[in-house]
């Protein structure tokens, strides 16, 4: 509620996110383990009052090895 109508950043350990998206798809943040990730990767959400949309998750195109 403090930051309604604003862009926030969460910086989160993988199995926070992992918890959330369990929930989320699942009803069951138990079920983590379903949604390992990737170190560094990124997932996105967005939401507007209770409707919460992941836009992308275990992201790791920023990764691309350049060598």
């Amino acid at each position: 509620a403090n930051h309604r109508g604003e862009t926030v950043a969460v910086v989160s350990h993988g199995g926070g996110i992992s918890s959330f998206l369990a929930h989320h798809f699942e009803g069951n943040p138990a079920a983590w383990r379903r949604y390992q990730l990737h170190n560094c990767s990124v997932t996105e959400v967005t939401g507007v009052g209770d409707a919460i949309e992941v836009l992308q998750w275990n992201q790791i195109d920023h990764l691309a090895d350049e060598s």
